[in-house]
């Protein structure tokens, strides 16, 4: 069973009131620690937004939450692009990316994880 209202309530704490071009690095860092010190298994990932075959429109950092198989996405920064998006966004990844991809008119949008940086 997917539990996107504790998700959301988690990460709603995290969600800028006016988010900006850039925010999405920090913040989703920051749902990423505040989800994991709950014992869900989350990590930091990318979305990038396709606006051609080999054309990128734009890059934006969101959390993956792999839960009993699935995988929810928490972004608490995607009004940055689109004011009317929801500010706590917490979805299976197919609903998210199917709306993200729609609402920003998008050909497509994929997801990468981020690669650790050694320090």
């Amino acid at each position: 069973m997917l539990d996107l209202d504790r998700i959301a309530a988690i990460v709603a704490v995290h969600a800028p009131a006016s988010p900006r071009d850039g925010d999405c690095v920090a913040v989703s860092e920051q749902v990423t620690a505040a989800l994991t010190a709950h014992g869900f298994d989350a990590s930091t990932v990318m979305l990038t937004g396709w606006v051609g075959r080999s054309v990128i429109g734009l890059m934006h950092q969101v959390t993956a939450v792999a839960i009993g198989g699935e995988v929810v996405l928490a972004d608490v920064t995607a009004r940055q692009f689109l004011a009317d998006l929801p500010s706590v966004w917490v979805a299976p990844q197919e609903d998210y990316l199917t709306e993200f991809t729609t609402r920003l008119r998008l050909e497509r949008t994929t997801v990468a994880p981020i690669p650790v940086q050694a320090k």
